[in-house]
């Protein structure tokens, strides 16, 4: 899984600083500030909590609809609880969000380095190629259909599509929020003019899901030999990456994916918290 992270991350980045040089900016993703510890205080605890849901789940807010669509072990469950999260952040928001007292600054590595796109973007692909090397190297190759590098390559291709007709990067978490506003306006009796675009994309992720698995079984054998997690693992890490996304303006895709390849403080601030709050959890709970 994160040789397809690092390969669709360092894909997209080619993709957006292209993209940049060409036609209207892609801008990096802004601090997620909620006036709790500072500037980046919604990143590095929203990406603490991401890291703890992955951790107790297998899955981020993405895999999630993934998973459900196959109707692997308790995955619907898993889904049904991080949209349920969503409908009680949308509830609790007001009250444990403060307004920023000033506009979110988006700034990207380039502001704090001095460097240029060019150069960033070359030590960026350089470093991920180097630590992808290393993993395919190191670590022991999981059971899966498709060599990760390829399947990063296809979510880099998925990208570029999103980009061409959107004109806007991927990011699922963003559907969580917005399903639960949905649901609350049908129940305040509020007409739904249009579907939100976060949910059609979550929509399309699933539709595509059930294609692949129609046309290729197997998929579905495979990912029934994951490991499963317990009720309690299912109901809490659902939960956590419903409330963690939201406070940190992101998930693995929108911060991981998106967000590092524009070259965003924001989301190398939130990555780096959600894998080093998930490498504790992962030696506590082993």
């Amino acid at each position: 899984m994160l040789a397809t992270f690092l390969t669709a991350s360092a894909t997209s980045a080619a993709i957006f600083t292209l993209y940049n040089s060409k036609t209207t900016k892609i801008p990096a993703r802004s601090a997620s500030s909620h006036g709790w510890l500072g500037p980046y205080d919604g990143n590095i605890i929203g990406g603490a909590m991401l890291g703890l849901g992955i951790s107790l789940t297998g899955a981020c807010p993405g895999t999630v609809l993934v998973q459900a669509t196959a109707g692997i072990g308790a995955s619907r469950l898993l889904a049904c609880t991080s949209l349920l999260a969503g409908v009680v952040w949308v509830r609790c928001k007001p009250y444990m969000v403060k307004p920023p007292t000033s506009r979110a600054q988006n700034t990207s590595v380039m502001d704090v380095t001095g460097l240029s796109t060019g150069k960033v973007l070359v030590g960026y692909e350089i470093t991920m190629l180097a630590i992808l090397a290393g993993i395919l190297y190191i670590a022991p190759r999981s059971v899966t259909m498709l060599h990760p590098v390829v399947g990063g390559l296809l979510i880099g291709f998925g990208q570029l599509s999103s980009v061409i007709l959107t004109e806007k990067p991927v990011g699922v978490s963003g559907a969580y929020e917005e399903f639960g506003k949905f649901f609350w306006d049908l129940v305040g009796g509020k007409g739904i003019k249009s579907i939100p675009q976060n949910i059609l994309f979550a929509c399309g992720l699933m539709m595509g899901s059930w294609a692949t698995l129609s046309n290729f079984p197997a998929i579905r054998e495979v990912m029934a030999q994951s490991e499963q997690a317990s009720l309690l693992m299912v109901l809490a890490g659902g939960a956590f990456l419903t409330f963690g996304a939201r406070i940190a303006g992101g998930c693995t895709s929108g911060h991981g994916i998106s967000g590092m390849a524009t070259m965003g403080l924001s989301s190398f601030i939130t990555i780096i918290s959600m894998f080093g709050a998930g490498v504790v959890a992962g030696l506590w709970f082993a």
